[in-house]
């Protein structure tokens, strides 16, 4: 039987040959990316015709200070699509640390939470744990899976420019 290079099922890899980000990622990404999806919607329900009644529903529920801890792990969401050989130096820096982006950015998240409502974990409503439980659990998977850790390691290699 011939050696496969391959590390994981060869379904995983793109037309590239590195791996593809699997959906558990792409929808940690967009759970710590809640926030910017919000004033996202909220800004396209302005354009459609003022909101109305649910503009009085859903504007409480975004704290334009939590956008902050959105704006990391939004850069390696984007990168996502952008995984090319001609991608520019910025994405592949951005790539390489797409691990500590999202540290940052549940790090940001949970110091902003505990700079509102203090260290007293009584203090904290249901909701709030919940969504604090929820970026320790991507904190935690983003750590400790390793097919996170080779997948933030590969990028496809740039082109190489034929001299003619």
């Amino acid at each position: 039987m011939a050696e496969t290079p391959f590390i994981f099922h060869f379904l995983r890899y793109n037309q590239y040959g590195v791996l593809r980000a699997n959906w558990p990622l792409k929808f940690c990404l967009i759970f710590l990316c809640r926030h910017m999806f919000l004033l996202l919607a909220l800004i396209a329900m302005q354009f459609r015709g003022g909101g109305g009644r649910e503009m009085a529903y859903l504007t409480p529920l975004l704290d334009k200070a939590f956008i902050i801890s959105d704006l990391p792990a939004m850069a390696g969401f984007f990168v996502i699509g952008a995984r090319r050989p001609e991608a520019k130096d910025l994405y592949r820096w951005i790539w390489r640390n797409g691990r500590y982006l999202i540290f940052s950015s549940v790090a940001l998240y949970l110091g902003i939470v505990t700079l509102h409502n203090g260290p007293i974990l009584s203090n904290y409503a249901a909701i709030k744990c919940a969504r604090m439980v929820g970026n320790a659990v991507v904190a935690f998977y983003v750590w400790r899976s390793q097919f996170i850790r080779d997948l933030f390691e590969e990028f496809p290699p740039p082109e190489e420019e034929e001299e003619g």
